[in-house]
């Protein structure tokens, strides 16, 4: 393996090392989704400010809330909810 060969580096989940929290997970899914904080309120029928508190970490999602936004910018529910974490819970199905 080469140092610049990163395609044979192995991908281990170290569970000391956490991932981005969740109002970044909804930011990075929001930006993925090429939506803005005003077209993703609209779509799941909330506020732009609403979003900008779940972002910030100052509002908490609840799991409908989470559940809408998965679906309005197409990433996976267990994204939203557990990071990359969530990963091991989905790998065995």
């Amino acid at each position: 393996m080469t140092p610049t060969d990163v395609t044979a580096a192995p991908v281990v989940h170290d569970p000391r090392r956490q991932g981005p929290g969740p109002g970044a997970r909804v930011r990075a899914a929001r930006v993925a989704g090429d939506l803005s904080r005003e077209g993703l309120a609209a779509r799941i029928g909330s506020s732009a400010r609403t979003i900008r508190r779940i972002e910030d970490d100052q509002r908490q999602a609840t799991p409908a809330e989470l559940r809408s936004i998965a679906a309005a910018c197409g990433a996976p529910e267990w994204f939203l909810s557990h990071g990359w974490q969530g990963w091991e819970l989905v790998g065995d199905r």
